[in-house]
C-alpha cells in the first residue's frame, strides 16, 4: 500500500474503536490485512 503510514494508524484507530464495541471479528480482519 502506498499510504502505509496512514493505513497503519487508521487501522489502529479502527481496531481500538471496534474492540471497544466488542467487534473482535473486525480486529481479526485488520490483523489479516496488516499481514498482506
Amino acid at each position: 500500500m502506498p499510504n502505509g503510514g496512514f493505513a497503519h494508524y487508521y487501522g489502529h484507530y479502527l481496531c481500538i474503536r471496534f474492540l471497544h464495541q466488542g467487534e473482535a471479528q473486525i480486529s481479526a480482519i485488520l490483523d489479516l490485512m496488516h499481514k498482506l
